[in-house]
């Protein structure tokens, strides 16, 4: 009489999901989005697994890499962030990272990359009852309808914390080519006035 055998094996597909966002840079109130990083910027990296398992993210082992550089000082037992500054040379960060339970049993890799951007600035008409208009940057041409006008310059994805930039940021204002004073209270701005006759 012939016998027969059986065996199972259960196979659990593991996956890692990578968040990031840059910790030094400003975004005016009503951006829509996240500050990309320009260089010189402090990213985080935030490994998210899911390997099936319900093992908490906090009790796995994690191995990162830095483009393609092992991170062992950012490596370890619960370490699912990594927080890194970018160098001034690197186009782009490419993070990787793997997560493991502690028998080895188990385990996932992730990848990302963060492309590293270019700073610039927008102009915004600053109106003294409904304040800065964010909805509309202002163009190649500002028309100036009324006798002044306050423009201010928004940065974008620049390393600093705030419009005014504290000791980090400085602005320097010219109109026509010369240079031209900002608003007293705030670097960041411009009081333009039409004179008679121009």
């Amino acid at each position: 009489e012939a016998g027969s055998l059986s065996q199972s094996l259960s196979i659990i597909p593991g996956e890692i999901d990578i968040l990031w966002q840059v910790t030094d840079a400003y975004t005016h109130p009503f951006y829509n989005g996240k500050a990309l990083p320009s260089p010189g910027a402090t990213i985080k990296a935030v490994a998210l697994p899911n390997l099936g398992i319900g093992e908490k993210a906090s009790s796995l082992v994690y191995q990162w890499s830095r483009n393609r550089k092992s991170a062992p000082g950012e490596s370890g037992y619960g370490k699912n962030s990594f927080t890194f500054k970018n160098s001034y040379l690197d186009p782009a960060e490419r993070i990787s990272v793997s997560a493991s339970s502690l028998g080895g049993n188990s385990g996932a890799t992730g990848d990302i990359s963060v492309p590293i951007v270019r700073p610039f600035v927008l102009f915004y008409e600053d109106r003294p009852l409904s304040g800065v208009r964010y909805e509309r940057a202002l163009g190649g041409v500002f028309n100036l309808a009324k006798e002044e006008a306050r423009i201010v310059a928004e940065p974008y994805n620049i390393t600093t914390p705030g419009r005014s930039g504290g000791d980090n940021l400085s602005y320097a204002w010219q109109i026509n080519g010369r240079g031209a004073s900002g608003a007293p209270d705030d670097p960041s701005a411009i009081i333009l006035r039409s004179e008679s006759g121009s």
